[in-house]
């Protein structure tokens, strides 16, 4: 009996997922990752499966493209390339910014303050001036605020979920927080503008305090304090017909995001998925993201990115 030789793509390593649910705040304590915390859920991953990988259209074209480990997912902005003033489309989700019974919207209870001065004054960035010496110098019109130089990190989240009222339950819940949310395309807010949901001067709750990577910020933790967060409305392998692939639009918003931060930030130099930075938990933004296609349209730009 004939053996039928498999393709190059069932030759590929499985990728495992690991299960896991959100974490409740800057304590980085959170629920067991056994049980579910709501019906849309960031980042809720499925099971471990064997499967075969094969030739696919990704989510910007028609060619075919392998999946990727989310893990590996890191590109480090280049200083010289910095763009210039960008403008971003955005709204503040209406959600993020109602009262609640305390008279104070929900951001408030699931945010942070920046800490300032960042790591004291051994932190420096692309500028080479550490944080204490920007405190001190603020008081002239031309200095670079704190709270901008503090940022360097970037990271990338997808919702595991089908909508932007799910995936900002977690905020209003105070369980974790994000400062832009990209609609899906089945939402009306898709292909005009983006939703804003957190203060960009306020730390996000959006990677466990523990969590880190060699390669971002030479390994250091803690990294909500020097990070701005993105979720995307993507319901990833969670849904039984398939996996969901992100529109063009989305990539584009999501690159368009980093492009306004490379702009505003002037120590901005990591852009990395959440799965890298918390590789046992998480696996957002998905091996179906077209992580090449982003980071094409960050560091080059795109007339549909600017938008």
């Amino acid at each position: 009996m004939a053996i039928k030789k498999p393709s190059i793509f069932t030759d590929v390593t499985n990728f495992i997922v690991r299960p896991g649910a959100w974490w409740r705040g800057p304590s980085g304590r959170g629920p067991s990752s056994r049980g579910p915390l709501g019906k849309d859920k960031p980042n809720a991953a499925p099971a471990p499966q064997n499967e075969d990988l094969e030739p696919r259209s990704d989510a910007v074209g028609m060619r075919p493209a392998l999946i990727r480990d989310p893990r590996d997912f890191q590109f480090d902005l280049p200083p010289e390339q910095r763009p210039l003033e960008q403008s971003l489309n955005e709204k503040w989700l209406p959600q993020a910014i109602a009262r609640t019974a305390n008279g104070k919207p929900p951001w408030v209870h699931c945010t942070s303050d920046r800490p300032s001065p960042y790591h004291g004054s051994s932190y420096t960035g692309h500028t080479g001036k550490t944080v204490s010496h920007l405190l001190k110098t603020h008081q002239n019109s031309d200095a670079t605020p704190p709270t901008l130089s503090a940022v360097d990190v970037i990271v990338v989240h997808a919702t595991a979920g089908s909508s932007t009222l799910g995936a900002f339950s977690v905020m209003q819940e105070g369980r974790a927080s994000y400062h832009w949310l990209v609609p899906d395309e089945n939402e009306a807010a898709h292909e005009n503008h983006v939703w804003a949901t957190a203060p960009e001067r306020r730390a996000a709750w959006h990677v466990r305090n523990n969590c880190s990577h060699p390669a971002v910020c030479n390994g250091a933790k803690r990294l909500n304090g020097r990070s701005l967060g993105i979720e995307i409305v993507n319901a990833q392998n969670v849904l039984k017909a398939g996996p969901d692939h992100f529109s063009d639009w989305q990539i584009e918003a999501t690159a368009a995001i980093v492009r306004y931060a490379w702009a505003k930030y002037p120590n901005l130099k990591h852009v990395v998925s959440h799965a890298r930075l918390d590789p046992k938990r998480r696996t957002d933004p998905g091996e179906h993201f077209p992580w090449e296609r982003f980071q094409s349209l960050v560091l080059e730009g795109s007339p549909k990115s600017e938008r």
